[in-house]
């Protein structure tokens, strides 16, 4: 939480295959059941391609998918 505390925005990837996506359904339980509301975090998704390890993109594809983040919740 400290480490967090000097950025308002966090963004989420997760590799794009189902170990992924079932780590992030993890990740989002815990940050619902141990983050306050109001404290001003903007969570965002970072959607990797189907199958798709984040160690496989250079950096032009990390930028792209950084850009098209969604917008999951204001904390």
């Amino acid at each position: 939480y400290a480490l967090l505390s000097a950025f308002s925005k966090v963004l989420l990837a997760f590799d794009g295959d189902s170990a992924g996506n079932k780590a992030f359904s993890e990740t989002m339980k815990y940050i619902r059941n141990n983050f306050s509301q109001g404290i001003g975090y903007e969570i965002y998704k970072v959607k990797l391609m189907k199958n798709k390890d984040i160690s496989d993109l250079n950096c032009m594809d990390i930028k792209n998918i950084l850009i098209k983040a969604r917008k999951l919740f204001t904390f």
